[in-house]
């Protein structure tokens, strides 16, 4: 389980981090549990590994809402928003949000309030396009050796994308309009809070709406 003393301080939501490779073993039983419209959806994707993780991490998050919801995990219903991001269509006050990079998964539900997460692996440097940062974040990612700059970047990159998906709304000109280097980031009169996790191999970001 993924900790933080200030989302704890919130409603806690139950976030679980883990390795795609793990879900493998659990093929046929996650499958079982994606629905006929998921699994169409699938078909669309044109590698066969990206269908399977799409799969993979869509079973898993049925398994688990499933036993948060106590219903059956095919029944729950999953819509999706004017910006692409899912959400449970017939329970109003749970909210949840999945990401994945490589063979990282990370997967955020919350009883009431809105949340964001991200995960990315570590890589190489990434340029720093002023298109998807606020200044003051450019100012930060610009300074310090190579490698201080990949975990700054990894850093940033992460909150930005929980944020942009906790509101709804991804990395569209008005959020990248605002600075993620706090831990509080006030947006249409609401406060979200933000933490992150940094390991050897990946970084991730959870972003929370404040009640």
């Amino acid at each position: 389980m993924y900790q933080s003393s200030l989302v704890k301080q919130l409603q806690q939501p139950m976030v679980v981090t883990g390795t795609i490779t793990s879900l493998e073993k659990r093929k046929s039983e996650l499958f079982s549990y994606v629905t006929t419209v998921e699994h169409e959806r699938a078909i669309k994707l044109k590698r066969k590994q990206q269908r399977e993780v799409f799969l993979l991490i869509r079973g898993y998050l049925r398994f688990l809402l499933s036993n948060v919801l106590h219903r059956e995990p095919q029944s729950i219903c999953i819509a999706y928003g004017s910006y692409g991001k899912p959400y449970l269509d017939e329970e109003d006050s749970y909210h949840f949000n999945v990401s994945h990079s490589m063979d990282r998964y990370l997967i955020g539900i919350r009883a009431s309030g809105l949340i964001g997460v991200d995960v990315e692996c570590s890589r190489s440097l990434p340029s720093i396009h002023p298109m998807f940062f606020h200044p003051e974040e450019i100012a930060y990612l610009s300074r310090g050796t190579k490698h201080k700059r990949v975990e700054r970047w990894l850093w940033v990159w992460t909150r930005k994308e929980a944020f942009g998906k906790a509101i709804g709304e991804g990395l569209s000109e008005r959020t990248v309009s605002f600075s993620v280097l706090g831990d509080l980031v006030e947006f249409k009169g609401k406060n979200y809070a933000l933490t992150t996790d940094q390991h050897p191999n990946f970084t991730q970001s959870i972003c929370v709406e404040i009640e």
